[in-house]
């Protein structure tokens, strides 16, 4: 880490602090303060990038509810209690906002996002059938992601068509 250059006031130093120290002692001391200067701010960087964590993975979404939740949060800095106290105030959140970021997990498959979105049937442990899969699809689009995502042994009829 390059070496910032800092007052004698910054560092907390008395005027006349060096007066009878030889120099390489007073360079020592001096990047032992900057040394500790440093040190707060990547322990309170550190901190931060924590607490951002803890929030992302609790789901507090980035909608002007999330936002206001994370300026007044100051509880314990653990998924589930900072989950509790999100539903504690606001309910849950909705799903369609999305934890943290405000957008998609680009890592989730889309049968996963439908599957997290309430799409999937009943005891179905986010398993979806293709059938479930295009009666969700909202857009034609959709619908046409669906079907070109459908495995090679599914057979897709359309209205009117015979076995």
């Amino acid at each position: 880490m390059p070496t910032l250059h800092y007052t004698d006031e910054e560092l907390e130093l008395a005027p006349g602090w060096d007066e009878h120290l030889d120099s390489n002692i007073r360079r020592q001391i001096r990047q032992a303060k900057i040394d500790k200067i440093e040190a707060a701010q990547a322990k309170a960087e550190a901190a931060e990038a924590k607490r951002e964590l803890v929030l992302l993975k609790a789901g507090v979404p980035a909608d002007a509810k999330g936002e206001m939740f994370v300026k007044a949060y100051d509880g314990p800095l653990d998924a589930e209690s900072v989950k509790a106290a999100y539903e504690a105030v606001f309910g849950a959140p909705d799903p369609g906002a999305g934890g943290g970021t405000g957008q998609l997990d680009p890592n989730l498959t889309a049968q996963q996002r439908i599957a997290q979105s309430g799409g999937a049937g009943a005891g179905t442990s986010g398993v979806i059938s293709l059938e479930e899969r295009i009666r969700s699809a909202k857009t034609p689009e959709e619908l046409r992601e669906v079907i070109r995502s459908a495995p090679p042994e599914a057979k897709i009829r359309l209205a009117g068509e015979d076995d």
